[in-house]
């Protein structure tokens, strides 16, 4: 559900700018979620745990074959941290907000992950993926 949400405002903003809507790619999807379950464990990091981006993508199997390009975000908060309120602070970034509206992409994925090391910690981690595939 939150992730479907996400995915509504995030194309919600790319229709604003007269831009195409994104596709869920289940390969992107998988990429974001061990991403996220890295960054749950190694702490906020684009390559948590030493594990370079391009290795969850190779892994998910995103590209495979062809050429391909991908673009992510991250977020990471202590607390509930909801889907509006999530693409809201990517699209006050600069950097997160050139993500979200790069005419290029044409796929995505997209996690949420709540966990830590203790029972009292509700760390949450999204990630989301962005990409294009192309023939070899």
């Amino acid at each position: 559900m939150k992730r479907d949400t996400a995915l509504c405002l995030v194309n919600w903003a790319r229709a604003r700018g007269g831009l195409r809507s994104l596709k869920v790619s289940s390969q992107l999807e998988l990429a974001a979620e061990r991403k996220a379950d890295a960054v749950l464990r190694c702490g906020l990091s684009h390559a948590p745990c030493r594990i370079p981006s391009r290795s969850f993508l190779q892994e998910s199997g995103y590209g495979s074959g062809r050429r391909w390009s991908v673009g992510e975000n991250l977020a990471l908060a202590s607390w509930p941290l909801a889907a509006r309120a999530v693409v809201a602070l990517w699209l006050r970034s600069d950097g997160h907000r050139a993500n979200v509206l790069d005419p290029g992409w044409r796929d995505i994925g997209i996690a949420e992950l709540t966990g830590g090391a203790g029972s009292e910690d509700r760390t949450v981690v999204w990630v989301v993926e962005f990409g294009w595939t192309r023939p070899g």
